[in-house]
């Protein structure tokens, strides 16, 4: 057990002065909106409540269309997400917090039905990931699929 003196010191990490140890750690919430997936209002609040943990990682935003593995999850390759996420960012930081982008590409586990034209997934390996998962079709419901591409 780490001493709470410790724990809620601050605490430099490389060029970052942490409030303290605590660290958020990434939960993918699937809370954004087609066709922009860029965060809103409750996407800030969300992190602006939880400015006073000394280093909060993101949830995982996708870094291309084409890197979507899930339903609803963010992304950083347009200019309008990128103002979303500086306001999201700005909002911690003024509230003396750090927070830095869990980055994600989900490769072979992703779905054509998540992809721009149906495109088939693409990942690093020719080893099918042989795994279930799911995203969500235009009216909510939950469809889940076996992920058989390599």
């Amino acid at each position: 057990m780490i001493p709470s003196r410790i724990l809620f010191a601050p605490y430099a990490l490389e060029n970052l002065m942490l409030a303290n140890r605590i660290v958020m750690a990434p939960m993918t919430r699937c809370r954004m909106i087609a066709p922009s997936y860029a965060p809103r209002q409750t996407t800030k609040t969300y992190y602006t409540e939880r400015a006073s943990a000394g280093l909060i990682v993101s949830e995982g935003i996708v870094v291309s269309r084409q890197a979507r593995g899930y339903s609803n999850t963010p992304g950083l390759y347009t200019a309008t997400q990128v103002r979303a996420w500086k306001r999201v960012t700005d909002a911690v930081h003024r509230r003396g917090g750090h927070i830095v982008a869990q980055l994600w590409h989900c490769g072979r586990i992703s779905h054509s039905s998540l992809l721009p034209r149906g495109a088939a997934p693409v990942g690093a390996s020719d080893v099918a990931a042989n795994i279930m998962t799911f995203h969500l079709d235009k009216t909510g419901r939950e469809i889940t699929h076996t992920c058989s591409q390599p």
